[in-house]
């Protein structure tokens, strides 16, 4: 009888959500308080698990002034049911698989698995979870915004004057494009006008229209958004204007090299799609889906030290990887950058053919990957330089 009412108060307390009360125990221990969880990566996570039958999850991490702060990640709130002491059923396709497996709880400790991730909680926040550090953080993405919103103003328009963009001081937004043929919505202008609110992202450097078009910060007068992992670019100003790019004299070359060693490609940069990359976006889910290889034993290092994981027959970037300061937009390449080019030189000095040009320069490896490379590598190869939109441009050939 006394079993009885238990699960009679259960079920209308929590209307239909009676797998919710499956254990009455393991709710009261897991239900309304900030559990404060570390990862088996060192990253450190809040999740709160309402009465609702709901929870949400956060990350602290940092802001580019190194501040800490709790990103919710959208702050969308995720069903949950309870179905045994031992698991934890999540409502939501995005999670996989959908449950938790709960090694042990009590009312002041929680440990939990989900995929290769292990978290090991309490109710104790960490050091810098404080009202001044999310001041500090406020002011910050404050200050980050207007910047943003000042540079972003304006019109962009591309090189061919077929795609343009421009975002107004009120918020609102307006594309036009008149490329013919059949486009992703989701990653790209298509043919007509787009017109709605813009959102700036929290660093300043990403902006949308109408929740359907995302552009990246690229240069002074540059702006780029992704066509099927192509970048396409926009500019304002002076940028549009096509100037005559000369011959390629070996100091031109030098100047170009200079300019362009260093920019982000799959030979310095393990690379996620344009619409798969989101400043906001810390969570360990499964949407930056990495699109190029650098070589398998680089993979193989990065899934073992925690910042790549598989995801069927894709990989894609972990929390860990995200949160990380080599995870940026770069210029134009989205990505975890894991090595920069230093010191290029031209190694002739007259240029006879522009698709082989004699180069060296330094491959230094970030924080992440100095054990993979074991220091600085000396790097001798050939540079294809090629005229794009009447300006010299010039390819890296990393690896022979």
């Amino acid at each position: 009888m006394r079993k009885q009412l238990l699960v009679f108060m259960c079920a209308l307390g929590m209307g239909t959500n009676l797998a919710f009360c499956a254990n009455s125990e393991t709710s009261r221990n897991l239900i309304g308080q900030n559990w404060y969880c570390t990862d088996n990566y060192q990253g450190v996570h809040r999740y709160i698990f309402n009465a609702n039958g709901t929870f949400t999850e956060a990350f602290f991490t940092s802001t580019p002034k190194n501040h800490k702060y709790w990103d919710q990640g959208g702050g969308k709130a995720t069903g949950y049911t309870i179905v045994s002491p031992s698991q934890i059923r999540i409502l939501d396709s995005s999670f996989n698989p959908p449950f938790f497996t709960v090694h042990s709880l009590s009312p002041r400790q929680l440990t939990f698995d989900h995929r290769d991730t292990s978290y090991i909680c309490s109710h104790i926040p960490p050091p810098g979870d404080t009202l001044a550090n999310a001041a500090a953080v406020a002011s910050e993405t404050a200050q980050g915004m207007e910047k943003g919103k000042r540079f972003f103003t304006g019109k962009w328009i591309t090189r061919d004057r077929l795609q343009s963009a421009e975002f107004f001081p009120d918020g609102s937004c307006v594309i036009t494009s008149h490329v013919t043929g059949s486009m992703d919505i989701d990653i790209t202008m298509y043919k007509g006008t787009v017109r709605g609110k813009s959102s700036i992202s929290s660093d300043g450097n990403g902006i949308d229209c109408a929740g359907e078009v995302s552009f990246g910060r690229t240069g002074p007068n540059r702006i780029d958004y992704s066509v099927q992992h192509e970048s396409i670019s926009l500019y304002r100003g002076s940028a549009n204007a096509l100037k005559p790019a000369g011959a390629l004299t070996q100091e031109v070359a030098q100047k170009v090299l200079n300019q362009q060693i260093d920019q982000s490609t799959a030979n310095n940069t393990l690379l996620t799609c344009h619409a798969c990359y989101n400043f906001d976006d810390k969570a360990d889910n499964d949407s930056a889906v990495i699109v190029s290889t650098y070589s398998p034993s680089m993979t193989q290092f990065l899934i073992e030290h925690g910042y790549v994981r598989g995801y069927g027959d894709q990989q894609v970037f972990t929390a860990k990887a995200k949160r990380s300061r080599y995870y940026n937009y770069n210029d134009g390449g989205p990505g975890l950058r894991f090595a920069n080019f230093r010191s290029p030189r031209i190694l002739t000095s007259r240029i006879t053919d522009p698709k082989h040009v004699p180069i060296e320069y330094d491959l230094v490896p970030t924080e992440i990957t100095a054990s993979f490379f074991n220091g600085v590598q000396h790097i001798k190869s050939n540079a294809s330089f090629s005229l794009e939109d009447g300006a010299w441009e010039v390819c890296i050939a990393c690896r022979q």
